[in-house]
């Protein structure tokens, strides 16, 4: 019995031992920054001298340290920067003790050595970095981000973006704001509108493997457009590959309400699934504006000048298409200059269909029956298919000194084929009616950017920044009843 009081005892006392070491215990806490530039020092390591008690600050800096009340000596290292020991750290039980640490770039003596890097700005860390630093409201997406994905086009890759809706799937809504409020830049160049009469850019005309980040800014800011009060999107596309490479892509996709089914189409025509369309839909040159303002032998004569290839056509669906092919090229050249080209082509076609859209418009309502009298009624069945054809290519030229010239091209050709079955009720003609309607409407960008990136002086400070470019768009609507 009196063996077991004095293991009862020494295990109390040591309970009571162990917890005041634990309620004895606290901080020592801050952050660690750069002396220069006020950032902070991710990674930098913290110890307390004479033992393995030790940490590292986190990405913003900080550090904690737990530690007994005393007194201590912190050593603060840093690759590149001088070492530093803070002596006579006082720790008093219950509240931390708060330490801030600047730090210095070591001077160091080394031979001559020059390296020249390029700054990456297609990965996830370097986005991360640029939304930390900007004074606006932003959101970006990395190529690195989008190769995770499935997303064609960059509609489909600006969705995922908080605050940001697809309407029409190409035009960006930006905090509920209109497509017509927002301000796009291609290659810090403004974009050319797509449409005739709004301006919007349609962002389904830019493939998702042409993108080297985009960046979404929700605010305005003095070195932003002043056009832009929905949201100002910057989007860059790439250049010098980091290391040669070919690329090819080959995708089929399933649609269970289009695909194998049976549609209606006009017949198609030679460039069709290029989207460029073709003239034959077009009226013929020359053909008279007002038929009633001509006579019947003009009005015959121009009747023979139209297409009589009008048969509406009923064949199956096939499955949605998409084809990929990039190329990029390096080459190192004397005195550490290199010299690179990224080269994308892409297409793809896609079939839609919509059934049974149905359309009333009412005379009256009939007392006797309790009926309305229709003024006609019909339902509709459109058939559409949707052409992509894509085009980048770039070159880029940068010497050892970080000079940088590049030449930067994008063209776009997209057309939709879209044709609706229409059949219904005519109260006036006391009958049924069917036709067809056929539109083709095609749209063309193109953007051009000449830009140069200079050092003068061979300073990082002063710089030297100019950019030369060229847009285009144009849109042709193509229309036909049968």
């Amino acid at each position: 019995m009196r063996l077991q009081n004095y293991l009862r005892s020494f295990l109390l006392v040591l309970v009571v031992v162990t917890a005041q070491s634990i309620v004895a215990q606290t901080t020592i806490q801050g952050h660690v920054m750069d002396k220069k530039l006020k950032e902070p020092l991710t990674g930098a390591a913290i110890l307390i001298e004479g033992t393995t008690n030790g940490t590292t600050a986190d990405i913003d800096g900080n550090y904690t340290l737990t530690a007994a009340p005393g007194k201590y000596t912190l050593i603060v290292s840093y690759v590149s920067y001088t070492s530093q020991r803070i002596p006579n750290v006082v720790v008093e039980s219950g509240k931390p003790t708060i330490v801030n640490i600047d730090m210095e770039e070591a001077s160091l003596m080394l031979e001559s050595v020059q390296v020249v890097a390029q700054r990456r700005t297609d990965t996830e860390l370097s986005m991360l970095k640029n939304v930390r630093s900007a004074v606006q409201v932003v959101n970006g997406i990395s190529s690195q981000q989008i190769g995770k994905t499935l997303d064609r086009d960059a509609s489909e890759v600006v969705k995922r973006v908080p605050g940001v809706t697809i309407q029409d799937n190409r035009f960006v809504v930006v905090r509920g704001l209109n497509q017509r409020y927002n301000n796009v830049w291609l290659n810090n160049a403004a974009t050319p509108s797509s449409e005739t009469d709004v301006k919007a850019f349609s962002f389904d005309a830019i493939p998702s493997n042409m993108i080297d980040n985009m960046m979404i800014y929700k605010t305005g800011s003095p070195e932003l457009s002043a056009e832009a009060t929905g949201g100002f999107i910057k989007i860059s596309t790439k250049n010098i590959p980091d290391e040669n490479f070919l690329n090819l892509e080959y995708g089929l996709g399933y649609n269970d309400v289009t695909t194998f089914k049976d549609a209606y189409h006009l017949p198609s025509q030679s460039l069709d699934f290029l989207g460029l369309g073709s003239n034959a839909r077009n009226t013929p040159v020359g053909f008279p504006a007002n038929l009633n303002a001509v006579s019947v032998v003009e009005r015959d004569a121009s009747a023979l000048k139209l297409s009589n290839n009008w048969v509406v056509q009923q064949s199956s669906a096939l499955p949605n298409q998409k084809l990929s092919v990039a190329f990029g090229k390096k080459w190192n050249l004397s005195e550490g200059a290199k010299l690179g080209t990224i080269t994308s082509l892409t297409y793809s076609n896609s079939s839609s269909t919509r059934s049974n859209m149905s359309n009333y418009m009412y005379e009256r309502f009939d007392p006797d029956t309790e009926t309305p009298t229709h003024l006609y009624r019909y339902n509709a069945d459109i058939y559409s298919t949707d052409f992509k054809l894509g085009l980048m290519h770039n070159w880029a030229y940068q010497t050892a000194n970080g000079t940088r010239l590049e030449f930067k091209n994008i063209l776009n050709q997209i057309g939709v084929d879209k044709t609706a079955n229409t059949y219904g009720w005519n109260n006036y003609r006391q009958g049924n009616f069917k036709y067809f309607n056929n539109q083709y409407p095609s749209r063309t960008t193109y953007s051009g950017q000449l830009s140069g990136n200079h050092k003068l002086q061979n300073s990082d400070e002063k710089k030297l920044d100019w950019n030369l470019g060229f847009a285009y768009a144009n849109r042709i609507d193509r229309k036909s009843v049968v």
